[in-house]
C-alpha cells in the first residue's frame, strides 16, 4: 500500500500497478527488478520462493519509489519507515505479487 502525504492509503492494486515486478527468462535463470529498493530479507525471501534455481534482483531499475521496509522495521519504527511512501503491508504485498509473477513464468 502507498499512503500519500495526508496519511491516506491506497489498495493493493495500485502498489501492483505502480510498483509491478518485470524480468526475464533464460532456462533455470530469472532476472527480476522493480523500480523500489528493497530490504535484502524482502528479495531474499522471494528468492527462496522461486521455482528458478538461480533468481536475481535488480532494485531501482525503471524509475524509483525508494524503500521498502519490512514489516518487522516498521514495528520497530526504523530505517525511514517515517519517510516511506509505503504501509507495513508492501512488504507481504510486493512479495505475493513476485512470487505470482514468477510462478506464471517458470
Amino acid at each position: 500500500m502507498v499512503s500519500n502525504s495526508r496519511g491516506q492509503y491506497r489498495s493493493r492494486p495500485f502498489l501492483l500497478s505502480t510498483v509491478r515486478p518485470e524480468g526475464i527468462v533464460g532456462g533455470d535463470i530469472m532476472i527480476w527488478s522493480s523500480p523500489t529498493e528493497l530490504f535484502c530479507e524482502i528479495s531474499n525471501g522471494i528468492h527462496d520462493r522461486s521455482p528458478f534455481p538461480y533468481t536475481f534482483f535488480y532494485g531501482l531499475t525503471n524509475g524509483t519509489f525508494a524503500y521498502v521496509p519490512t514489516e518487522a522495521e516498521w514495528r520497530l519504527k526504523g530505517s525511514e519507515t517515517d519517510i516511506c511512501l509505503f504501509t507495513p503491508s508492501a512488504e507481504k504485498d510486493l512479495t505475493e505479487a513476485v512470487v505470482e509473477y514468477l510462478l506464471a513464468h517458470q
